[in-house]
C-alpha cells in the first residue's frame, strides 16, 4: 500500500518534476581495459557472476583466451545500452520496461557521444589520501598541492593532456571511430616535441546499434626531448605519459516521427579504461561494487527529482530492494540490527573470495582452503551456513580475525573472547594510508557494510537464501542469463578494485566521494537546479560539477578518474607487489604468486607472476608478456605467460 507521504511525492512528480517516460544508459559505469593487440578484443562482463561476454552481436572475439594468435593481450571493451523507464503511479517508481536499440519500433537512429581523456600529467602528484575531503578521507596533514610537471606553467599545461574531444557514432556495426587527437591540434610542449601519445581508443557499435568503447593499447611513452626521463616512483614520474583514460557517455534518439530525445533527456553514463585484469576469474576481497554500495547506503540521499527504483519502498528487483533495506537501517558503529543477511548472496561470495586469493598470493595458500584439511582457516560450508547458536563460536573465528573498519565498533560476546595475537589482522593487505604507521587505515579492511553483514552472520541473523542442501558451492544455481539494468551496473564493477586506494588499479579514492552521484553507481557531472535541470552559462554551455579536493575544488570532466592514477600505470603495477613484510596489495588484479601446473599446486611450488621483470621499464616494455590466471578444473593456473 502506498503511504500518504509517498502518494504526495508521486503526485508531485507526475505533475511538476518528472516525465512519464525516461531513458537511462547502462552500465552506469562501464569498464574497458587496455591491451596491446591490434586485431582482437572482447566484450566485458554484463551479467553478475558470469565471465566476459567475449563475442556477441557481430563484435568481439572469444574468451577465455585473453591473448590473440600472436600472443598480444586483447583489449576488453565496454558495451552500453539504453533502457526505457516508465513511471508507475500506483507503485510510485519508475519501472525499466525494455531496452531501446536500433531495431526498436519507431526508432530512426541513435547517436552516441563519448569523450575520453587522460589528464594525468597536468594533475596533482598522487600522495596517498592527501587531499581527500570526502567522508572516507584519512587526513595526514595539510594538503600538499604539488603538481606533476611543475616546470610547465599557465596555459602551456594543456599540452600535458591527451584530449581528443567528444567523438560520435551512429548506426549498426559502425566504426571504428578513433578517439585520437588530430595532428594539427597536438600542442607542443615549451621547447619540446608534441605529445608522444595521441590515441586513447575507439568507438564501434554492434549489430543492434549499441555502443562499444575500446580503450588504448596500454602504451607508456616519455617526452622525447633529451635528457631521457627516468621512472623512479610508483606513481609520479614527470615527462611520462600513458593511454588509459575515462569520460562521459551520452546518447540522443531520433524517432521516425521526427521527435528528438536529447542527450539531456537520457541519463548518461561513464566509462573507465584501466589496465588488464590478469586474474579475471578471481575477485578482489573488496570490489568496486562493494565500495560504491557502501557509499550508497551510508551517504546518498534521494533528490526529489531523482525518484527511482533504488530508494523506493516498492523496489521489486532483489538487489535494489537490498539497498533500500540497508539504506534505511545501517548506522555507522553499530552496523545493522534487524536485517537478515543472505548466506548465498552476501556471505558466501565474500568468504569464497578470501579462498580464491590462495591462487595469486602465496601467504594464503596453506591458510585459506576448503574444509577438511587441518590447520589454518578452512571453510566448512555446512557449519558456515548453519545459523544455529551452536555454530556461532565457529563463525566467531572469522570475526575475530577481521580488522575493524574505520568507524565500526567491535561487538562484545563470549564467543569473541581471547582476542590475542593473530586476531584483527586480516586481510593481509595494505591500506589507503599505509605509510603512516599506526593509522587506522595503514592496512586494508573490508568496508563498513561488509563488516556489518558479517556481524549479522556471526550473530545468526541470516538466511540460507538458496544455499544448496548439499553444502557444495558447485550446486548453487547458475547466474541468470538475462540482461537487466541492475545487472549491467553491477557486473563490471565487481571486476574492479574497491580498495586500497594507493592509488588503486582502475580508479582511486575520488570514486567514493558521495557528491559525485545522483543515484547509486551513477555519476552526475553537472551542476543542477532544484528541479534537476542542468545549470547553464549565458552562452548555453553546461556547467560542470565541482568536487572538493584538498583546499579547493576540481571539475568533473573527461579524464576525472584516470588523472589520479599512477603515471605511467606500469610503475604502480611493478612497485605495488607483495612486500617483504608479507603484506600484499591487489593480488586478484595484479598477481604475486602463481601456479603453472596442477602438479605445482600439489607440491605448493609457486612462481612469481612478474618473473623476468627487473624494473619499471621492463614492465613498460613487456606488460604484454605477463600471464593470465584462469580456472582450470579445480585449480586456477597461469596461462599464456612467459
Amino acid at each position: 500500500m502506498v503511504s500518504p507521504k509517498q502518494a504526495a511525492i508521486c503526485t508531485k512528480h507526475k505533475n511538476t518534476l518528472a516525465p512519464k517516460v525516461l531513458y537511462k544508459i547502462h552500465p552506469a559505469i562501464g569498464v574497458a581495459r587496455a591491451g596491446d593487440s591490434t586485431t582482437e578484443y572482447f566484450i566485458g562482463q554484463e551479467i553478475p557472476g558470469k565471465g566476459p561476454v567475449g563475442a556477441a552481436d557481430g563484435r568481439g572475439t572469444a574468451v577465455p583466451n585473453y591473448k590473440d594468435g600472436s600472443g598480444k593481450i586483447k583489449r576488453q571493451a565496454a558495451r552500453f545500452r539504453i533502457w526505457r523507464y516508465v513511471w508507475n503511479q500506483k507503485k510510485c517508481k519508475y519501472i525499466p520496461t525494455t531496452e531501446v536499440n536500433a531495431d526498436t519500433a519507431g526508432i530512426k537512429k541513435i547517436t552516441w557521444s563519448t569523450h575520453l581523456a587522460n589528464r594525468k600529467s597536468s594533475f596533482y602528484n598522487f600522495n596517498g589520501p592527501n587531499g581527500d575531503v570526502s567522508p572516507y578521507g584519512a587526513p595526514v596533514g595539510a594538503f600538499s598541492a604539488d603538481l606533476r610537471n611543475p616546470s610547465i606553467t599557465g596555459t602551456s599545461r594543456r599540452a600535458l593532456e591527451i584530449d581528443p574531444g567528444t567523438k560520435q557514432i551512429e548506426g549498426k556495426t559502425a566504426g571504428p571511430v578513433e578517439c585520437k587527437t588530430a595532428a594539427a591540434a597536438r600542442l607542443p610542449f615549451p621547447g619540446a616535441q608534441p605529445m608522444p601519445i595521441d590515441y586513447l581508443g575507439e568507438l564501434q557499435t554492434d549489430n543492434k546499434g549499441r555502443l562499444i568503447v575500446l580503450g588504448g593499447r596500454g602504451i607508456a611513452k616519455p617526452d622525447p626531448q633529451p635528457p631521457a626521463p627516468a621512472i623512479s616512483d610508483y606513481a609520479n614520474n614527470d615527462r611520462w605519459f600513458d593511454d588509459v583514460s575515462d569520460g562521459p557517455v551520452t546518447a540522443k534518439i531520433e524517432l521516425n516521427n521526427g521527435t528528438i530525445i536529447s542527450e539531456e533527456e537520457i541519463v548518461g553514463a561513464w566509462v573507465v579504461v584501466g589496465p588488464p585484469d590478469y586474474a579475471p576469474d578471481i575477485q578482489n576481497l573488496v570490489t568496486l561494487y562493494d565500495t560504491l554500495s557502501d557509499v550508497a547506503i551510508q551517504h546518498l540521499k534521494r533528490e526529489p527529482y531523482l525518484t527511482n527504483a533504488i530508494y523506493e519502498e516498492y523496489a521489486a528487483d532483489k538487489g535494489l530492494q537490498r539497498l533500500v533495506w540497508l539504506h534505511s537501517e545501517f548506522r555507522m558503529g553499530r552496523g545493522l540490527n534487524l536485517y537478515k543477511a543472505s548466506f548465498a548472496d552476501e556471505i558466501f561470495p565474500l568468504l569464497h573470495r578470501v579462498m580464491q586469493h590462495r591462487w595469486v598470493f602465496f601467504a594464503a595458500f596453506h591458510i585459506h582452503k576448503p574444509y577438511p584439511p587441518t590447520g589454518g582457516m578452512h571453510w566448512d560450508w555446512g557449519t558456515s551456513s548453519n545459523n544455529s547458536s551452536a555454530a556461532q563460536a565457529k563463525r566467531a573465528e572469522i570475526i575475530k580475525r577481521l580488522r575493524l573498519p574505520a568507524g565500526m565498533t567491535m561487538p562484545s560476546h563470549a564467543t569473541l573472547a581471547g582476542m590475542g595475537p593473530g586476531t584483527m589482522t586480516m586481510p593481509k593487505l595494505l591500506g589507503d594510508n599505509y605509510r603512516n604507521a599506526g593509522h587506522e587505515k595503514q592496512y586494508a579492511s573490508v568496508t563498513a557494510l561488509q563488516y556489518a553483514l558479517l556481524k549479522q552472520w556471526w550473530m545468526g541473523k541470516f538466511d540460507k537464501d538458496g544455499w544448496p542442501a548439499s553444502n557444495d558451492p558447485a550446486d548453487l544455481p547458475p547466474p541468470p542469463s538475462d540482461i537487466s539494468p541492475e545487472g549491467l551496473d553491477r557486473a563490471g564493477l565487481e571486476t574492479c578494485v574497491g580498495g586500497a586506494f594507493f592509488p588503486g588499479i582502475e580508479v582511486s579514492w575520488l570514486i567514493r566521494n558521495p557528491a559525485l552521484y545522483w543515484e547509486p553507481f551513477r555519476i552526475d557531472p553537472w551542476e543542477r537546479h532544484a528541479n534537476g535541470k542542468i545549470k547553464k552559462e549565458a552562452s548555453g554551455k553546461s556547467i560542470p560539477k565541482k568536487i572538493a579536493y584538498g583546499s579547493g575544488t576540481i571539475e568533473v570532466r573527461a579524464g576525472f578518474f584516470s588523472q589520479q592514477m599512477a603515471l605511467p600505470w606500469q610503475a604502480d603495477f611493478y612497485a605495488c607487489k607483495k612486500e617483504t613484510s608479507g603484506y600484499g596489495w591487489w593480488p586478484a588484479q595484479r598477481p604475486d604468486d602463481v601456479y603453472k601446473t596442477a602438479a605445482a599446486v600439489t607440491t605448493g611450488v609457486s612462481i612469481a607472476w612478474d618473473r623476468g621483470i627487473g624494473g619499471f621499464l621492463d614492465l613498460v616494455n613487456d606488460y604484454g608478456t605477463r600471464g593470465f590466471i584462469v580456472k582450470d578444473g579445480v585449480n586456477y593456473l597461469e596461462k599464456e605467460g612467459p
